[in-house]
């Protein structure tokens, strides 16, 4: 190598060195952090999640309970489904209100966690295995895993619980709601899913 390649390498390695030291600092990548709260119920199974103004509402599968906590203080609250053994799964929450699936207990839930209240829909099909739940405003629609349907609980001016569109396919893998109802649906003797929207 020549003395001015030499020169040149050396002065690239240098301006490299500087560049880097300045921007050092600037350019660290800080690690994420996981931070796990233990629920007070042993052995509860949380199962499904929904995260609303802070707090963080769940389902107790194995401990039939619904709870929440709060993120900023570390406070939990859980309140016990009045149907034994009811398996909970599906969570979702509008104000006050938290409505849930009752898997083995065939029935739609509502708790007004301001007053501790709860209210249950029994589910016209039985052993339908409720699972999925989404609501918007006065409606909620739910999946019925075993029942092979979509159901819609409409809360006022009273509270009904309706099957809509019975499915020809096989399992009913979940529901959404926005402006449209939405579908996914798996055939399992073509192994095929279909998508479909009202």
């Amino acid at each position: 190598m020549s003395p001015r390649m030499f020169r040149y390498v050396a002065v690239v390695l240098l301006l490299s060195a500087v560049v880097l030291l300045i921007l050092t600092p600037h350019t660290q990548v800080e690690l994420p952090t996981i931070i796990e709260w233990a629920i007070p119920t042993a052995n509860s199974s949380p199962l499904s999640i929904f995260v609303s103004d802070g707090s963080v509402y769940f389902t107790e599968y194995w401990g039939n309970k619904i709870g929440r906590l709060d993120r900023r203080t570390g406070m939990f609250n859980e309140w016990t489904i009045p149907t034994r053994n009811s398996q909970p799964r599906g969570i979702f929450v509008s104000g006050n209100l938290i409505y849930f699936t009752e898997y083995a207990g065939n029935k739609i839930g509502c708790l007004d966690q301001s007053k501790g209240v709860f209210n249950e829909w029994i589910i016209p099909t039985g052993n339908s295995y409720p699972m999925g739940l989404a609501v918007s405003g006065n409606v909620g629609y739910f999946t019925e895993y075993a029942g092979n349907k979509i159901g819609c609980l409409t809360v006022s001016p009273v509270a009904s619980v309706i099957v809509i569109n019975p499915m020809v396919f096989s399992t009913v893998i979940t529901v959404a709601v926005g402006s449209t109802v939405r579908r996914s649906n798996f055939h399992s003797k073509t192994e095929t899913s279909v998508f479909e929207s009202d």
